[in-house]
């Protein structure tokens, strides 16, 4: 009987770790933060019965929806539900659950409208703009990509143009078809004027979340009820929406990160006949993915860095008032040769001297030949005045004219007391 015990204890604690581990919760997956705009990857078969691909670059695909409607744009035969990932679009078009979760939109001036490929997946990348009584979206451009810690970033300046934007009246919102309800262009046009935006995308966990206008505020204004749904994963790859008794649901398929990774053995792409208006310097391509997480990297620890400061500061030049505040180990060089500075400048003193000196014997050799009389004493004396006066102040006319004035002046007054 204790032979059984034992052993039917020993296998026990042989079994029961291993079950525990089985019924273990699997991790939440992580957010993909990394862009990598235009590779054609797991995409391309699903996407081709439906379009045509064409390479924009070596290695940066885009997909062209064909046989649309005429002036069709994205996020516009479809509608909106509140989700836990906040607005969710729900498409009606057999290519929705690709290109309205994955990547980004750009109008091109030939070929239309374009879709740019990424591995993201995203409730709805749009923007919003609202006012009292109407709000829109627009489709993100591929110049927006999508991080963690900021949420969307712009790699360089964009302003949605007018035909990007869809604009509905609130009651009209969360309509089966929100497509039939959209205001005409010059209407459109007056709302980007008199409407705010409302971009907000949060990470909650292993979900992206579009929060754009509250779902409170939009029953609010319109009178009316969002519907709320559940989003579930499906195996076909397509996307639906299911109503029951219960909760509404979104089926939708999501291919795994290893699914995504694939890539096509071929792909036919046409070769574009004009160069396309998308700037594809400011797009990240998947090269230029983002590394979150990742401690940045240095050049040297801080105690080099405090270490190497002393030998800058010696090498930088500083006027000669600042170097005796130094220490006198930092720069004995430079002392000395302040010091033999003067020595040098000494002999070059006495040749400045004699040259200044023949200036002021100069007057006398030329005054020398003058005739007798006051006159000529008179106009013997004035140049060397003259001369003398040189070095700070210019010669006056009106001093020579003042000084035979006071000379007639004295030659008159003299007889007198005679």
């Amino acid at each position: 009987m204790k032979r059984t015990l034992t052993t039917i204890f020993f296998s026990l604690c042989l079994v029961l770790p291993f079950t525990t581990a089985r019924a273990a919760p699997p991790q939440d997956v992580a957010v993909g933060v990394g862009v990598g705009f235009g590779h054609a990857g797991f995409f391309y078969d699903d996407l081709r019965p439906y379009g045509e691909w064409i390479m924009l670059d070596d290695g940066f695909y885009a997909w062209r929806p064909m046989d649309v409607r005429p002036g069709w744009r994205p996020y516009v035969h479809g509608r909106w539900i509140w989700t836990d990932h906040g607005w969710y679009w729900v498409s009606s078009e057999p290519f929705g659950w690709i290109v309205f979760h994955y990547g980004r939109w750009y109008y091109d001036d030939f070929h239309g409208w374009i879709w740019i490929p990424d591995d993201v997946w995203g409730p709805g990348w749009v923007e919003w703009r609202y006012q009292d009584s109407h709000i829109g979206w627009a489709p993100l451009p591929p110049y927006a990509s999508f991080s963690v810690a900021v949420g969307i970033r712009f790699t360089r300046a964009w302003v949605a143009p007018w035909s990007y934007w869809t604009f509905v009246r609130y009651r009209h919102f969360a309509s089966n078809d929100v497509g039939r309800y959209c205001v005409n262009e010059n209407y459109t046009r007056r709302l980007i004027r008199s409407t705010r935006p409302a971009v907000r995308y949060d990470v909650e966990g292993d979900r992206i979340i579009n929060r754009g206008l509250g779902r409170r505020t939009i029953e609010s204004r319109g009178r009316i009820r969002v519907g709320v749904a559940d989003v579930a994963n499906s195996n076909d790859r397509s996307e639906r929406y299911v109503r029951g008794s219960g909760r509404q649901r979104i089926e939708v398929y999501r291919p795994t990160p290893s699914d995504l990774e694939r890539r096509p053995d071929r792909i036919d792409a046409r070769q574009p006949e004009r160069r396309s208006t998308l700037d594809l310097n400011a797009v990240e391509r998947p090269g230029s993915r983002e590394n979150v997480g990742r401690p940045k990297e240095r050049t040297a620890p801080r105690g080099d860095q405090n270490r190497e400061q002393p030998p800058t500061n010696e090498v930088s030049p500083t006027p000669p008032s600042d170097r005796p505040r130094q220490p006198e180990t930092a720069e004995p060089r430079q002392r000395e040769t302040w010091r033999v500075r003067p020595e040098q400048s000494q002999p070059a003193a006495p040749r400045e001297t004699p040259r200044a000196q023949p200036d002021q014997t100069r007057p006398p050799r030329e005054a020398s030949p003058a005739p007798s009389g006051r006159a000529s004493t008179e106009r013997a004396t004035t140049p060397t005045q003259e001369r003398r006066e040189t070095p700070t102040v210019r010669p006056q006319p009106r001093k020579e004219q003042a000084r035979p004035q006071q000379s007639t002046k004295r030659s008159s007054e003299r007889p007198r007391p005679r």
